[in-house]
This record gives structure tokens, C-alpha cells and sequence, in this order.
């Protein structure tokens, strides 16, 4: 079956390989990434098409925050719509991104990830600063990142991060794609990393989770998209049973 379906991708030109594994999920994408490096994790929202589209399916939420890549979670209809074999339904090209940053500002290689995929896409970049009313907050755009690259870039403020609030925010704005740090930082009062699950298990659209360092350690400047414009990037979509 995995093979009728790598078939179909190769005719799009794109190089697909297929492997099947035993074990505990986590466990087993573990090892597969270290064999194979991979630059995205692609998966859906539940591994059945009849799960509660409320909650988050058991093996998502092992993964969404313990893996080294970002992870993308595609909502509960598209993959139930692609159930069938490779349609003609597909997620469109995002023209906005719905980015929640905390009081203190984004992480400086979760902004540069932002900004690069905002610009990849000719996306709008929408910054949402959750902070109380009463706190003063660090400017959003804090970074060294050329202002000649940036893309569109509009500012949003709320007063927390629970789920249904950015929900409503990715609903009033028409946010095609919600870019979210893993995991969250309850210092800096991102999104609830309570509400995380719930955020993702909700999202109308795509939520793509970006693996953050602490804040309180140095990081490594990462060409983020470098390897997807050359086409060497590889994705790793794991189909769970």
C-alpha cells in the first residue's frame, strides 16, 4: 500500500522511499532520524478518521514536543480526505502565518524561522503578543534580520494564551498556518503549553512547531530553508497503526 502511494508522489517529480518498522512510535521515528536526517516531521492530527477532532490523538502528543525537527500537524479533515489516496485535495499555500510570541519578544532563531518561512511562502507574517494589559512587553521584531527581507509583518496583542483566544485570533485574521515554539515557555508567557494540545487538536489549518533552546542557552544560526529551496531537505511522514 505505502508503495502504491510512493508511486503516485514520484510522479510529481519528488523522491519518495517508503520503510516499515515495528516498536513504539517514538521510539522507532527516533532511530529512523538518526538513520535518515530529516528537516520536517509530517503528521496527522489523529491516526483514525472517527477520534474526537477535540482532542489530540495519543501518539501526536508524544511527539509534538520531543522531537528535534519541526513538526507539522495537518487538521483532522484533510487527513481524512487524503484517506483514500492521493486526490486532488490538497492544503493551500499559506498566505498569512499566525505567530504567538510572549512578552519578552520571540525567540531569536524562532523569529529568523518565522520570517524565513513568511518569505518562502509570500506570506504575510502575523506576530501575536500574548502578554497582561499591565505589563510593559519587548518589541516583537527585535532581531538583526536585514529590514529590505522581512515580509509583511502586522502586530497583534492579547492578554493570554489559551487555546479558544488563538483560535479566535487565527479566525478573525484568516491565518492559513499557525507556527508555534516547542515547547512553550511558561516564562514568557506564550501559549499555555496546557492549552498546546488542544491549540493543535482545534487548528482549522496547519500548525507547524518549531524546537526552540531554552532561553537561557546560546543556539546555533540555522539556514532554515536553505535545504528545501535545493530540494535535499527530506520529510519524514510517519503513518501510525
Amino acid at each position: 500500500t505505502l508503495e502504491v502511494l510512493a508511486r503516485h508522489i514520484r510522479v510529481r517529480n519528488i523522491a519518495c522511499s517508503t520503510l516499515v518498522r515495528h516498536g513504539d512510535t517514538a521510539a522507532v521515528l527516533e532511530e529512523v532520524l538518526r538513520e535518515r536526517p530529516a528537516g520536517r516531521l509530517l503528521m496527522g492530527s489523529h491516526a483514525t478518521p472517527g477520534a474526537n477532532s477535540g482532542s489530540l490523538g495519543r501518539t501526536a502528543s508524544s511527539l509534538l514536543l520531543q522531537t528535534p525537527v519541526p513538526v507539522c500537524v495537518l487538521p483532522s479533515h484533510v487527513v481524512r480526505q487524503s484517506q483514500t489516496g492521493l486526490g486532488q485535495e490538497s492544503v493551500a499555500t499559506p498566505d498569512s502565518i499566525l505567530y504567538p510570541v510572549g512578552e519578552h519578544g520571540p525567540h531569536p532563531e524562532g523569529i529568523r524561522f518565522a520570517l524565513d518561512l513568511a518569505q518562502y511562502f509570500h506570506a504575510e507574517l502575523i506576530l501575536l503578543q500574548i502578554a497582561a494589559p499591565d505589563r510593559v512587553v519587548a518589541d516583537p521584531m527585535s532581531t538583526t534580520c536585514p529590514a529590505a527581507l522581512w515580509p509583511h509583518v502586522r502586530r497583534i496583542r492579547i492578554a493570554d494564551g489559551k487555546a479558544d483566544s488563538v483560535l479566535q485570533v487565527m479566525r478573525e485574521n484568516g491565518a492559513r498556518m499557525l507556527l508555534v515554539d516547542a515547547p512553550p515557555s511558561p516564562e514568557n508567557s506564550t501559549v499555555d503549553p496546557e492549552s498546546m494540545a488542544a491549540l493543535v487538536a482545534s487548528s482549522p489549518c496547519p500548525v507547524l512547531t518549531f524546537p526552540v533552546l531554552p532561553w537561557n542557552r546560546d543556539f546555533l544560526p540555522v539556514d532554515t530553508l536553505s535545504a528545501y529551496r535545493s530540494g535535499v531537505l527530506s520529510v519524514l511522514s510517519p503513518g501510525v497503526h
